[in-house]
């Protein structure tokens, strides 16, 4: 129990004294019986219902209960604030986090297709209309998405959170604009020049003019996405994987399907057909002769085109404006760099992973705020223990003493065992006691002669012991020698390991250890843990697979979470048997992907501005060009990182931000290369060659 008081200092008893106006507190129960101990009660009691399955549903079914109880009691009491995490809570968040959010995604479908659509109608001149056009553009961005998430599954990976939360955007952004500079691009060649022409030189003079913008863009996503496949850590190189996919569907449907498409609208306009979806507008416009535009007319994308072409170049390209653009520009990279530099703070606000519908957000807000202490297994995989007896230990208690870490309340299972041991051999117990049938299981050990039974070992072997750890947690009884045979070593640890073949020779036995031995204690514990600790192999008696656990606690920050990770890194890197082993937690894993993260970002933005830089330099033949847009996306893509971690602690430096600046990343080539293409591929002077980049990309 936990707690804290808060006083109101406005509020005095008649003597003076501070009144308690609220009081603070923390309760946790902790779920520590097994799977394994479980299903051996219900053979004691439910024989018929001593299954692993059937324990499972009840552990499940008990955490749904008492979780409603919980909930219904924190609605109906005010004075207390009660909430609970259930058993196996992260795998049922990860699944709803896993899902689509198909509410958001339709609302912004609908609301991205439907400015599409509005602002490349025209309902008075029919052949200047693009409604058709723009609807079947967005679909086939939606369909590279589904193609891309297709393939994606289809490889073997799965999608997250992050992925479902930020790649449709992304794809939305990247597919929409190249397909928008297409469709303007085609809207600018004009109606006589699309009637005068067949559909091979219409898409020939399309992308004359489009088709570098679009295929510079396409190349430097592709590559830069590429790299960051091969980032080391996994969720950003998944969400890079993905992304990847995107850009080649993009080009896939826009480069094919798109064009088909343009091939029907130029057909439409020769055959003089309104446009389809809005057919019904531009029959009268058709019947009368008056559906397309004179020379004199202007819409409101003519005047808005005007002004960009006219007003806006001879306002940028005065000396005055732009001494001072490039001055803001570098004042605004330079703030988004320090704000990088000097406010980034990893970590994360586990209570914003919650729908606030859910009733576990408040569960997951008390206990990162009041509660400190999660489990921490420390894995070994056909680790030597006969090899590295005292060692493993040493190591554990190295694990289990660092500032945020502390010891099981449970030694673990191989100092169990070992006292276990000890207080057999203490007494000279016959082996035969752990066998009913008399013998021991076959194929312990990999040796067609070993044939050593219960009979012939007639009781356990006199072991030599060092007793120079006795009276340690770790160690009550000291340990036994390494240079003892292993496989007899182990022979015993499997009998003691090996759960009696019936729920009433488990009872005998214990029964008989408290009587005749005083390790009935230690007996009781093993079985209650470390028989769920362990995995044997059956080849070698040895240990295949186990862990021992520890607890993080104390980690108030995630700075704490951060050093804790580092310094029990450190500690396993210095043991000897390093490869063998790690710490896993699962909630230290969260924290884990922040050490070294703002490398590898910085990595990946240095290899993308390389591959723009390069890929702009070989289409364009301009390296002027390519350090341009290098530089103004990197200003981009630092500005926007620069922010996040200018709005902390709303904001914390983790993989959601990262894939926030890869998206912005991505998107900063789409909004520089078109441009910085068309102006390169422009002739005449720097004003004239900046009003027709301006004319071909900027309303797109």
């Amino acid at each position: 129990l936990f707690g804290a008081y808060e006083f109101q200092s406005n509020d005095t008893t008649a003597y003076g004294n501070p009144v308690i106006s609220k009081i603070g507190a923390m309760r946790s129960t902790i779920f520590t019986d097994g799977l394994g101990p479980l299903g051996f009660k219900l053979a004691l009691s439910q024989p018929e219902k001593a299954e692993h399955d059937e324990a499972n549903d009840g552990v499940n079914l008990h955490s749904r209960r008492f979780q409603e109880h919980v909930h219904q009691t924190d609605k109906a009491h005010k004075v207390l604030d009660k909430s609970i995490l259930a058993v196996n809570f992260g795998k049922h968040l990860e699944k709803d986090l896993s899902e689509m959010k198909w509410g958001p995604m339709i609302a912004s479908g609908v609301l991205s297709n439907g400015w599409a659509v509005f602002a490349s109608k025209s309902f008075k001149y029919p052949y200047e209309s693009r409604w058709t056009m723009a609807l079947l553009g967005m679909s086939l961005v939606s369909c590279a998405l589904i193609w891309a998430i297709s393939t994606y599954l289809t490889m073997g990976f799965w999608l997250s959170g992050i992925q479902l939360g930020c790649v449709p955007l992304v794809q939305l952004g990247l597919g929409a604009d190249d397909m928008f500079v297409l469709l303007h691009t085609y809207h600018l060649l004009g109606e006589a020049f699309i009637r005068q022409h067949s559909n091979a030189e219409v898409i020939s003079a399309l992308f004359k003019r489009a088709g570098p913008g679009v295929l510079l863009t396409s190349l430097c996503n592709a590559l830069a996405f590429l790299v960051g496949v091969f980032i080391p850590l996994k969720g950003l190189a998944d969400i890079c994987l993905l992304l990847l996919l995107c850009v080649v569907g993009n080009l896939l449907f826009l480069s094919t399907a798109f064009l088909a498409c343009l091939c029907y609208e130029s057909h439409r306009i020769r055959m003089n057909k309104p446009d389809l979806f809005i057919a019904c507008f531009h029959t009268k416009a058709i019947a009368n002769g008056t559906a397309s535009k004179p020379a004199d007319a202007r819409t409101f994308q003519d005047k808005a085109q005007a002004f960009l072409e006219t007003k806006l170049v001879a306002f940028c390209d005065a000396p005055a404006v732009k001494c001072v653009n490039i001055t803001l520009s570098l004042v605004l990279f330079a703030l988004g760099l320090l704000s990088v530099i000097f406010l980034l703070e990893p970590g994360w606000n586990p209570a914003d992973f919650v729908p606030a519908s859910n009733p576990v957000q408040k569960a997951f807000e008390m206990t990162f705020n009041f509660f400190q202490t999660f489990p921490a297994y420390w894995y070994h995989d056909h680790t030597d223990f006969n090899k590295y007896r005292s060692e493993v230990l040493e190591v554990y208690d190295a694990l289990a003493s660092t500032k945020f870490t502390a010891p099981n309340f449970a030694p673990p299972w191989f100092s169990l065992a070992g006292a276990l041991m000890a207080g057999l051999w203490q007494f000279n117990v016959p082996a035969q006691i752990f066998n009913q049938a008399g013998t021991l299981p076959k194929g312990l050990i990999d040796d067609d002669d070993w044939t050593t039974t219960t009979a012939d070992l007639g009781c356990l072997p006199d072991f030599a012991w060092n007793h120079s750890l006795m009276g340690s947690l770790l160690a009550p009884a000291g340990l036994i020698l390494p240079e003892e045979k292993a496989e007899t070593w182990w022979m015993c640890y499997h009998m003691i390991a090996d759960i009696p073949p019936t729920p009433e020779k488990a009872l005998e036995l214990s029964s008989w250890f408290v009587e005749n031995t005083g390790a009935g204690a230690y007996y009781d514990f093993f079985h209650a843990f470390g028989h769920n600790y362990f995995k044997w192999n059956e080849k070698t008696g040895a240990p295949a697979w186990s862990y021992m656990q520890l607890w993080s606690t104390k980690t108030q920050t995630d700075g704490d979470m951060i050093k804790m990770i580092e310094d029990t890194d450190a500690i396993l890197e210095a043991s000897p048997f390093y490869e063998n082993t790690f710490l896993y937690s699962p909630l230290t894993t969260f924290w884990r992907a922040f050490i070294g993260l703002d490398k590898f970002l910085w990595v990946l933005i240095g290899i993308s501005l390389g591959i723009i830089a390069l890929v702009t330099s070989l289409m364009l033949t301009s390296p002027t060009a390519a350090i341009m847009s290098a530089l103004i996306s990197a200003m981009i893509v630092i500005d926007v990182w620069g922010i996040t971690c200018a709005m902390k602690p709303f904001l914390k430096f983790n993989p959601f931000t990262v894939s926030l600046c890869i998206a912005a990343g991505g998107l900063s080539v789409e909004f520089v290369a078109h441009t910085i293409a068309a102006f390169a591929q422009g002739t005449g002077s720097a004003r004239a060659r900046l009003a027709g980049a301006v004319r071909d990309t900027f309303i797109p």
